[in-house]
């Protein structure tokens, strides 16, 4: 009640009300669009060793490094960056440790759900082409390995 009572309602003209694209209509009145916390990362090191410099790694068309949150079925789970191009059984197996309990790899969750590489995806190398191609995406950073026992309800119920 007191956390209600604390701030005031803030009273608005409905005519002056819009949604604001940021992208749009940003900082200053200035088009702004910040995707992701890799932006702010990347950007001060290309501004000091520059564009060149950044493209050396991952591959022409998808350069530089992605940020993931490695987790699930295998035996190092944490935050890693990778240069794009990396294949899915790199990541799993250099990476991650390979797969917990020595059990098959089944699929990787990629952006929390939304992409899902099956056994067939282990030696595609992941860049946005790629991905686009079978029409998928990163998504968040997420990257959860699933094996032949965290299926389904399963894999769900251990997350929450």
């Amino acid at each position: 009640a007191k956390a209600k009572q604390a701030v005031p309602a803030k009273q608005v003209e409905r005519k002056n009300m819009y949604h604001m694209y940021i992208s749009e209509d940003g900082t200053a009145r200035y088009p702004f669009l910040l995707n992701t916390i890799e932006t702010v990362v990347n950007v001060p090191d290309i501004i000091y060793h520059g564009a060149e410099w950044f493209r050396e790694c991952g591959t022409e068309q998808s350069p530089g490094t992605k940020v993931f949150m490695l987790a699930g079925a295998v035996n190092n789970n944490g935050m890693i960056e990778v240069p794009m191009g990396m294949t899915v059984r790199e990541i799993v197996e250099e990476i991650g440790g390979g797969m917990e309990n020595k059990r098959p790899f089944r699929a990787m969750r990629l952006g929390g759900g939304q992409t899902l590489l099956l056994r067939e995806n282990l030696d595609m190398p992941l860049t946005y082409e790629n991905l686009a191609e079978i029409g998928e995406k990163f998504g968040s950073g997420a990257m959860d390995i699933l094996d032949g026992k965290s299926v389904g309800t399963t894999f769900t119920e251990k997350r929450l």
